[in-house]
């Protein structure tokens, strides 16, 4: 696996998604609000693109309209009968971060 530095929530995501962090992630599904529709929590290590191409095919089978799932992002919309969601993969707060690293040292 190759070590990527772990950005934080509160950092901009503007580098492409790298296939997998050593840190804790999220997939989140938000509506057009912010509110959390659903979370799961990903372990260090995940395949956060497969994650990704799994949810996007599975919303793709229930008949919403997703937008193409580009390399390297981190997010895709998805609408169905005039509501609209986005699906993606969230960092870790840096409090819980920082808060899991004092724990396993």
């Amino acid at each position: 696996m190759i070590s990527h530095p772990t950005p934080m929530q509160d950092e901009p995501m503007n580098s492409p998604m790298p296939l997998s962090l050593d840190a804790v992630t999220w997939f989140k599904v938000t509506d057009s609000n912010g509110r959390t529709l659903r979370a799961e929590e990903l372990k260090p290590g995940a395949d956060l693109r497969d994650r990704l191409r799994l949810a996007h095919r599975n919303y793709q089978l229930q008949g919403w309209s997703v937008d193409a799932l580009l390399p390297g992002r981190w997010n895709f919309c998805a609408s169905k009968a005039g509501r609209q969601i986005l699906i993606g993969i969230r960092l870790p707060a840096a409090q819980t971060l920082s808060t899991q690293t004092q724990i396993g040292a």
